[in-house]
């Protein structure tokens, strides 16, 4: 029954169909090519046999022959004629004679037939002459019944062989891939995401979990991607339920109509008025809500909005439940993706209070001028033109401007760098919304600030405007930046760990495998030439053999790789945990100039460039104390900081002469290292990244990009210091390397 069902499933799988099919033409087609090229071989083998008979009758019968026709010996020629016809697949024997005497033995009965005429020639001392004509007639039938037979027996046995191992294939493609499919389809068909969502299993007999194949990277995958569905369901749901809460909580009165000014929804708030529930607002019309009169204004402005589609935006008065009040109505159309008209949403707001506040606030004008004028940021008033209306103090020391004479300019002409902010603040004029703008750049020469702004829109005296402030954050910028790299290196870090030892254990395999495979080959062990010698192996002959075809290169080529994937691994796991070197006292100028003769005898650093060309300076501070910390880890960061600064220079065409400068010096509680250099320096975008793990300016295999990243954990995390670069385009770079120090 299961062998059935497992029939059914299988015969059901169209990869499975497909796959056999393209095994059965394969394996037809590999079958015919062979078949052909055995069947060619043996007519070619059939064929220089009968070739053999038709040289041993040359060679053997012809000179006996002349010899009895010529002595007229009808019983010796009848004798050689049947010994002719005992040669196998030999048929017919001929001989036409002189004067009309003709012998023959045998009789012609195959289709197919190969013959040959032989000339019988007497020949003794001066004596030569042609005595008759022998006929030889070879049968072709047996060779190509032969033929017939093995093409026939070819085809069934390989017919037979690919009908077994499609039919294997079949099952075990249905046993290893096809069920947990249907299993996955299964799994996937009946999810719900309102309900819990049991982890899917393939239930196979045997664990992956150490090296997964592709189905378990399948399941971990669909796995993933479930609780992530589920998650952003989780979240939907919550996402709406916010919604709804947060526009009930809404202050003002919330309500959405349709195109007949029937209401489709609305908030608590507007309900509340009406001493009923949001459902219950549902379906009604204005003049279920409020009297004729004012129903049929509020009919009269939302077919004005719909026919004009200008929204609507207006303070008036407003009676409900024998309270008065004024309030701030704003309607606007409701669009569809298309841009079809599909309702009106509208906001009333009680502004009673507010009205009632203006006439103090007029009190505390000049109070909140002062304020304003006090505090660091620009505040500049424009209108809804954009022409600044205000102006502040800070506002004035920054562009030297009074508000006198500020006052009527358009906003860019004077900040040209909030040109693009006009649109913006224009929009929160007309919207009455809230606008803001980070990290607006502004160039200063070679020095880079960075700005941010908030636009309140304002209405004061029936004239629109918007309030701008302004705030220089380069510093904060700067701050973040810096937090943000550090995070960036924490996090890289542990996955760099877990990936380093992962890829260990393989390639530790591999390594070993090859040299393994290269102590097995090598006749300079004895245990490899006795196991050559046993099975008729020249292990020289193997090694010229292997020299030949650079299967030594090869693997030196693959156990160099390995060695530097090892290489790159052991920097990750360097770059993930800190050393478990002991802090030491270390003279600075000391170690720099070890570092400074490790670069010079560097094979990798002499390869691209001579080190030696290039002119170091020292700037060395003197009767610098001796600095706490891990010896070998600082010189890493030195060493690669000079590797660095040595291969920007290398493709230098400024005409300079490479130059690195190395300087110490204490400021405040900090050792500072500094690496400079006079190469091409970096751009603002990749200056940014040089941290980065994995970030890197060089051509594909000239660098893994882990370096700066190593370097930067080496001296942030391992010693609490930081490292920083100074660059500019042609001006070089200059690495800075501050190191906790409480001084001399």
């Amino acid at each position: 029954m299961k062998i059935r069902q497992l029939l059914k499933n299988i015969s059901k799988s169209q990869i499975a169909r497909r796959l056999v099919i393209v095994t059965v033409l394969f394996s037809s087609i590999i079958t015919l090519l062979i078949t052909t090229v055995q069947i060619y071989i043996d007519y070619w083998l059939n064929m220089q046999q009968i070739d053999g008979y038709f040289n041993l009758i040359e060679s053997t019968y012809l000179k006996s022959l002349s010899n009895s026709i010529w002595a007229f010996d009808e019983n010796q020629i009848t004798t050689q004629l049947e010994g002719l016809l005992r040669i196998p697949d030999a048929e017919y024997i001929a001989i036409t004679g002189k004067s009309s005497l003709n012998w023959s033995t045998g009789e012609i009965m195959s289709r197919f037939t190969i013959s040959k005429k032989f000339p019988l020639i007497y020949s003794v001392k001066t004596i030569r002459q042609t005595v008759g004509e022998l006929k030889v007639v070879f049968s072709l039938d047996a060779v190509y019944w032969r033929l017939i037979g093995k093409i026939i027996t070819i085809i069934i046995s390989n017919a037979c062989k690919t009908f077994i191992v499609s039919g294997f294939i079949l099952m075990i493609f249905h046993y290893f891939v096809t069920r947990h499919l249907e299993r996955m389809a299964q799994f996937v068909s009946i999810i719900r995401m309102d309900l819990p969502i049991e982890k899917l299993n393939l239930k196979r007999s045997y664990k992956r979990a150490i090296n997964p194949d592709e189905l378990d990277q399948v399941v971990s995958a669909i796995n993933n991607m479930m609780t992530d569905l589920q998650q952003t369901f989780q979240r939907l749901r919550e996402s709406e339920e916010k919604y709804r809460l947060l526009v009930n909580k809404i202050p003002q009165k919330v309500f959405y109509k349709d195109k007949n000014s029937t209401y489709l929804a609305c908030n608590e708030n507007f309900a509340k008025d009406f001493d009923i529930n949001p459902e219950e607002i549902v379906g009604k019309t204005e003049f279920d809500l409020y009297p004729t009169e004012i129903a049929e204004r509020y009919c009269k402005s939302d077919q004005q909005i719909i026919n004009s589609g200008i929204p609507e935006e207006v303070e008036e008065p407003y009676s409900i439940k024998n309270k008065e009040m004024i309030i701030h109505k704003i309607k606007t159309a409701v669009h569809d993706k298309d841009g079809s008209l599909i309702g009106i949403l509208g906001i009333f707001h009680d502004i009673t209070e507010r009205k009632n506040n203006e006439r103090e606030l007029r009190k505390i004008r000049n109070y909140l001028d002062n304020i304003i004028d006090s505090m660091p940021s620009m505040l500049i008033g424009v209108d809804k033109g954009v022409q600044i209306t205000q102006w502040n103090r800070e506002a004035e020391v920054k562009t030297g401007k009074t508000a006198a004479e500020a006052k009527g300019h358009i906003l860019s002409d004077l900040f040209p760098h909030l040109k693009k902010e006009v649109e913006k603040i224009k929009a929160a004029i007309k919207n009455r919304e809230v606008q803001s703008a980070e990290k607006i750049v502004r160039k200063t020469g070679n020095k880079t600030e960075y700005s941010e702004i908030l636009i309140y829109p304002l209405v004061a005296n029936g004239v629109e405007g918007a309030v701008i402030r302004v705030d220089d954050i380069t510093d904060r910028v700067r701050m973040e930046e810096m937090l943000i790299q550090t995070e960036k290196m924490m996090s890289v870090g542990g996955l760099a760990a877990g990936m380093a030892h992962e890829i260990n254990n393989p390639l530790g395999a591999v390594m070993q495998g090859i040299q393994n495979l290269q102590r097995r080959l090598s006749p300079d062990f004895n245990k490899n030439i006795q196991i050559a010698e046993k099975y008729g192996i020249d292990l020289n002959n193997l090694q010229n053999y292997l020299k030949e075809r650079e299967i030594p290169l090869f693997l030196r080529g693959i156990l160099e790789s390995s060695e530097k994937a090892a290489d790159i691994i052991a920097n990750m796991l360097r770059f993930s945990r800190k050393s478990d070197s002991h802090v030491t006292l270390v003279r600075l100028d000391e170690l720099l100039e070890e570092i400074i003769d490790l670069a010079g005898k560097d094979y990798d650093l002499k390869k691209k460039y001579d080190f030696r060309k290039i002119n170091i300076i020292r700037e060395f501070e003197s009767g610098m104390n001796p600095i706490p910390c891990l010896q070998t880890e600082i010189g890493q960061v030195i060493l690669n900081l000079l590797r660095n600064a040595a291969q920007a220079m290398e493709n230098n065409t400024n005409q300079k002469e490479p130059c690195i400068i190395l300087r110490t010096k204490v400021e405040g509680k900090n050792a500072i290292i500094e690496v400079e250099d006079n190469g091409p320096g970096m751009s603002e975008d990749v200056s940014k990244r040089v941290f980065e793990p994995f970030f890197t300016t060089k051509s594909v295999g000239q660098g893994t990009g882990l370096g700066l990243s190593v370097s930067y954990m080496i001296v942030a995390n391992n010693h609490g210091g930081s490292l920083e670069l100074e660059t500019a385009i042609d001006k070089g770079s200059k690495f800075i390397v501050k190191l906790p120090f409480e001084g001399n």
